[in-house]
């Protein structure tokens, strides 16, 4: 065991990430608990978090539920960039959340090998457990031809994962991948919902 330990260690430093950012089969996350009063939410994502109607709203409903609510967005972010350079690590150290949500995937959308892409969701996965994890898939900006959002859904488990395509947010027309104020508060306003429904437990 230990030796696996070290060569698997070696083999993190190798490919260029830290050694927590390393594989683990240790991705069992907690189990669902009623109620987020007391809880410590940290939510981590891309430019989309950056929006005031996204990250506003769930402060908003999070701090009326009690809980205590950490946005953090990195512009351009994958989840490549939150392990290789540590920013992951340091917040969870930093913040040391019960929960966390993650909002990745619009910029892996066009991803030539969804695949390679869902190698590093797993070791995001791995990196977060075993906190209470929910894990939110980009808008339908346009059609995913690719096959990558089978590949999040997949290799975020045991998170649980919100299909965000099932939001109708008029996207006609739209070329730049970003929500609208509005739009995102909508999103907001239906990521809070689903939260708080059995089902959103059921990859946990």
């Amino acid at each position: 065991m230990a030796i696996a330990a070290l060569l698997l260690a070696s083999a993190a430093v190798a490919h260029g990430f830290p050694q927590d950012a390393a594989p683990s089969d240790n991705t069992t996350v907690q189990p669902f608990r009623e109620g987020w009063k007391g809880l410590r939410v940290l939510h981590i994502g891309d430019s989309h978090l950056e929006n005031w109607g996204l990250k506003g709203t769930l402060r908003r409903h999070f701090e009326g539920a009690g809980a205590t609510y950490t946005p953090s967005a990195w512009v351009g972010s994958n989840s490549r960039g939150w392990l290789v350079t540590g920013r992951l690590s340091q917040l969870l150290r930093k913040t040391t959340p019960d929960v966390v949500i993650v909002n990745l995937g619009t910029n892996a959308l066009k991803h030539p090998k969804p695949s390679s892409y869902g190698v590093w969701v797993k070791r995001m996965v791995a990196r977060i457990a075993p906190r209470r994890c929910y894990w939110i898939g980009p808008p339908r900006f346009f059609e995913d031809t690719a096959g990558v959002y089978p590949v999040l859904q997949e290799t975020s488990r045991p998170c649980a994962f919100f299909d965000s395509r099932d939001i109708d947010f008029n996207l006609r027309g739209v070329t730049n991948f970003h929500l609208s104020r509005n739009q995102s508060t909508l999103w907001a306003d239906r990521i809070w919902e689903w939260l708080n429904r059995p089902e959103a437990a059921g990859g946990l």
